[in-house]
């Protein structure tokens, strides 16, 4: 419960920051003088209402997940930070299909190297 008025506090202060520099995006004359501002404040104002639902409005105590789930996520995390960091260095092909097959085994942890003998055979 207080978890979820915390992050809607959060989500609130960033929206708002969000919409205060939509605001400040410059425009053209041919653009209109609202156009290119319209979305962002849009979806400011659809933030700052669920956040308001989110303070105002809180779940029950919420289910946390097990830990293993909290390994799992911070692995795809460190596994993403990473993939930000060499992409540029080493190109796209190759640390995309390290993210992509580590990210997807966290997902679904089968055994598929005791599979690729059998597959490669065939």
């Amino acid at each position: 419960m207080a978890s979820d008025r915390i992050f809607g506090l959060v989500t609130l202060i960033t929206a708002v920051a969000y919409i205060a520099a939509a605001t400040q995006i410059q425009t053209n004359f041919f653009s209109g003088q609202y156009l290119p501002k319209l979305f962002p404040i849009m979806i400011g104002t659809v933030a700052a209402i669920s956040a308001l639902v989110m303070i105002f409005k809180p779940d029950p105590e919420p289910e946390w997940p097990a830990s293993r789930a909290w390994k799992n996520m911070a692995i795809a995390v460190a596994v993403l930070a990473l993939y930000s960091i060499f992409l540029k260095p080493l190109g796209f092909i190759l640390p995309t299909a390290f993210a992509a097959g580590i990210v997807s085994y966290q997902i679904s942890p089968r055994s598929y190297l005791l599979y690729f003998p059998v597959w490669a055979c065939r």
